[in-house]
């Protein structure tokens, strides 16, 4: 199961409290994955932000999982 943080600018992800914003690591797909983990899923977080990467290329990363 692929999880996926979109490269969104810090004003598109926080809007009028874009200086109030921070680039902190995805921690809430973190936890997901790991639940997803221990109940016997296999996941993984594809950071789109992190990797410098636009929405096209996110998604080319999910499909060369071959993801069912």
């Amino acid at each position: 199961m692929a999880l996926i943080n979109p490269a969104l600018s810090i004003k598109e992800r926080y809007g009028v409290l874009a200086q109030a914003g921070g680039t902190e690591p995805p921690f809430g797909l973190c936890y997901l994955a790991a639940a997803l983990i221990k109940d016997g899923h296999c996941a993984y977080i594809v950071d789109a932000q992190a990797l410098n990467k636009n929405c096209q290329e996110a998604a080319d990363l999910v499909l060369e999982q071959q993801p069912r």
